[in-house]
């Protein structure tokens, strides 16, 4: 069984976690979304705009490839899609959302 441990991570968060017991399995999209719910409560500004553009894309990416692959295959898929600009998927650059087709390969 791996632990996700962390400071970083806030008690809403820990509970979202602490939900999903020990089957990776059980990690669904509602999962997924209420983990992002949980990592944006009471935060606002630039970097939580782009998190939900890009929770959405996440949630489109999920539903095009109907929920099945490994991890290392989900990875691939979102790098694919910020590659080719698709899903809509965004990134804060001087501090303006920024569209991935839009990439900057100096940005980090």
């Amino acid at each position: 069984m791996k632990t996700l441990t962390g400071s970083v991570f806030t008690p809403k968060e820990h509970q979202a976690l602490d939900a999903l017991g020990d089957n990776v399995e059980t990690f669904t999209k509602q999962s997924a979304e209420t983990l992002a719910g949980a990592h944006e409560d009471g935060k606002s500004g630039i970097d939580t705009q782009m998190d939900g553009i890009n929770n959405a894309a996440g949630a489109s990416i999920y539903t095009q490839f109907g929920g099945s692959g490994t991890s290392s295959q989900w990875a691939d898929r979102v790098k694919a899609a910020t590659n080719l600009g698709q899903h809509g998927l965004v990134f804060v650059k001087n501090k303006v959302l920024v569209s991935a087709k839009e990439i900057d390969p100096n940005c980090p």
